[in-house]
Parts: structure tokens; C-alpha cells; sequence
């Protein structure tokens, strides 16, 4: 499994795995499409830069987004996994890649 960046075709899968990931822990659909949108336009997030996608054989298996906070050194990590996928060997897989973005961008 490799990680890619995030391109806004995504953007229905992505949201139908956050749903289905919230189902899972027991709590009702609470992410529209439209809301994972404007989370993603948020000013200098950058979601084709700063949000990795690991594609299972049926889509997208797990996301994570980086969201950069320059001026103070730090970077913090939002991971999204497929409930079949947790605690495999892609959990470690989108947390290295994501680190490695932070860094990228003056994470310490």
C-alpha cells in the first residue's frame, strides 16, 4: 500500500468512510459532503499538499489531513481509517507519511 495525495474527486468517497467510520463507533452520520468541503477549504490547509489517501481494492481504505501550524513549529494530524483496516500495518503506513509532510512544512 502506497499513500497519494488527495485530489477533489475524492471528496465522496472521503466523506462516505468518515460517515462509515462514526457508524462503527455507535454514533450517527455527522459529515455531508459539503461540510468535508469546506473543512478541506479551510485557508492554507492546502488538501492536494496536506491530505493522504491509502486506496484499498474498493476505494479509499483510510485519509489523513495535516494541518500545518507554521508560526508555532507544529503540525496537527486528523487520521481517518477504515474500521477492517485498524491496527494493520497502513495505520503506521499514513502516520510516517504524514509526519514526513509535517516536516515538510517546519514541524518539529
Amino acid at each position: 500500500m502506497i499513500t497519494r495525495n488527495f485530489t477533489w474527486a475524492d471528496l465522496p468517497a472521503l466523506s462516505d468512510l468518515k460517515n462509515l467510520i462514526h457508524r462503527a463507533g455507535g454514533e450517527p452520520d455527522t459529515l455531508p459532503q459539503d461540510l468535508l468541503k469546506e473543512e478541506l477549504g479551510q485557508p492554507g490547509l492546502r488538501p492536494e499538499v496536506n491530505c493522504m489517501v491509502v486506496d484499498g481494492s474498493d476505494g479509499p481504505s483510510a485519509f489523513a489531513i495535516v494541518h500545518p501550524e507554521p508560526r508555532i513549529g507544529r503540525a496537527v494530524l486528523e487520521m481517518n481509517v477504515h474500521p477492517d483496516h485498524s491496527g494493520t500495518k497502513l495505520e503506521p503506513l499514513l502516520v510516517q507519511s504524514s509526519l514526513d509532510r509535517a516536516r515538510e512544512q517546519g514541524a518539529t
